[in-house]
């Protein structure tokens, strides 16, 4: 650390010349280079110091910045620091950071003396903080130093790393069920980055280097966490909780796996009625759709079936389940119902609607919303409204009511 030391020049004088100076702080000595040199006519002595020290005239015509420093010049992103000065003959003075990004901005202690600020953070670097200091006449002197990036990155030297990178104390491999806890650590380097594919509402963008965040999944995919060069993944699979057999799928059909906003015109369920799903569904298929919630309490959404376009094969009975687990249509399930081109489904977060009429749905919880073409996917072998069609199509649009 360098420091700026603030001088007292004390003289000795025996019979008529001086016999030694002190050049003192804190009794500390500190050394000149050469000769001191004494103007007779104003007295005032002029000497050059070893290092950074100085030795301050009292001539008031102009502000004196004694002393401007940090607490540490080499700094990992994201670390705070204390800065020192000292300043004479001043009335104002005023911080800002001319380059790179730091807290060290505004009026400061222009008063005789030494100061400092704790907390001052850098968020970019590299990061030139200033000092201007002015007297009554205007007159301005102005400091100041470069914070630059610790050298292997921070966190005291030493390889990157990522300690740890989990999903509900899980790694490289989570299973979840709507809202999950992510953590992570990381060591030796300056800033950490989140993404996911496909990506993760509030899981992206800058992190800091440890953390715990609550993310909530409505899908399968893959979150990642970059720090330096270092790279973590933690594979999520959504909602595959050990209740979730594939003994519950119909037999013999294929799952095919969708996320509920890209079915409904990007929207969730329950935002918006002016959206449509339209989606073709095989015989030997089933579709399971990810990200089927509603949020609110106490909110009711109905669903109302027609006639698919005629450039889609109609279907002619489905079955729909809400369940926490992909194509489950038993009585395990949240509910399932039997539709067709003209039914009307309910679907309500207040408890006390009668279940008989509504699927009633906990709004903190995100459900698979299952289909398949058949009004007994157990019993029934799946078809369209026209035997000879494989592929036939579900057609609805919400509405409130």
């Amino acid at each position: 650390m360098r420091n700026v030391l603030l001088l007292t020049l004390v003289m000795f004088f025996q019979s008529t010349h001086a016999e030694k100076l002190i050049f003192n702080n804190n009794n500390e000595e500190v050394e000149i280079t050469g000769e001191a040199q004494i103007d007779f006519e104003t007295g005032d002595i002029s000497v050059t110091t070893v290092g950074e020290h100085l030795i301050v005239d009292s001539n008031d015509d102009t502000p004196v910045i004694l002393g401007f420093y940090p607490s540490d010049y080499d700094i990992t992103l994201g670390s705070s620091i204390t800065v020192n000065w000292s300043v004479a003959y001043a009335t104002s003075c005023a911080a800002s950071t001319t380059a790179g990004t730091s807290t060290w901005n505004g009026v400061k202690n222009a008063n005789n003396g030494s100061w400092s600020q704790s907390g001052i953070t850098v968020s970019a670097l590299p990061a030139i903080l200033t000092l201007d200091c002015q007297n009554a006449a205007g007159t301005s002197t102005v400091k100041q130093f470069t914070i630059t990036e610790q050298t292997g990155g921070g966190g005291g030297g030493g390889n990157p790393a990522i300690t740890f990178f989990r999903v509900n104390s899980q790694s490289p491999n989570a299973t979840v069920n709507g809202t999950a806890s992510v953590s992570w650590a990381a060591s030796n380097v300056s800033s950490c980055t989140a993404s996911a594919s496909p990506a993760v509402a509030g899981w992206a963008g800058s992190k800091a280097l440890t953390g715990n965040q609550s993310v909530n999944f409505t899908q399968s995919g893959t979150i990642t966490l970059t720090c330096g060069s270092q790279v973590a993944n933690v594979n999520v699979t959504f909602n595959a909780n050990s209740s979730c057999s594939p003994t519950v799928y119909p037999a013999g059909l294929e799952r095919v796996e969708k996320v509920y906003t890209e079915i409904n015109d990007g929207q969730p369920f329950g935002v918006s009625t002016n959206t449509d799903v339209l989606e073709d569904i095989g015989i030997g298929q089933f579709l399971s759709v990810s990200g089927f919630s509603l949020n609110q309490t106490n909110f009711r959404r109905r669903i109302v079936f027609e006639q698919a376009p005629t450039n889609h094969r109609l279907m002619e009975n489905a079955t729909i389940s809400v369940a926490e687990c992909p194509g489950d249509f038993s009585e395990t399930a949240q509910c399932v119902k039997a539709v067709n081109n003209f039914s009307n489904m309910f679907f309500s977060t207040n408890p006390a609607d009668n279940p008989a009429l509504y699927c009633l749905m906990d709004k903190d919880t995100v459900y698979y919303f299952n289909i398949v073409l058949s009004n007994d996917p157990y019993n029934v072998t799946p078809e369209c409204n026209n035997p000879v069609h494989e592929v036939c199509a579900i057609f609805y649009t919400e509405t409130s009511f």
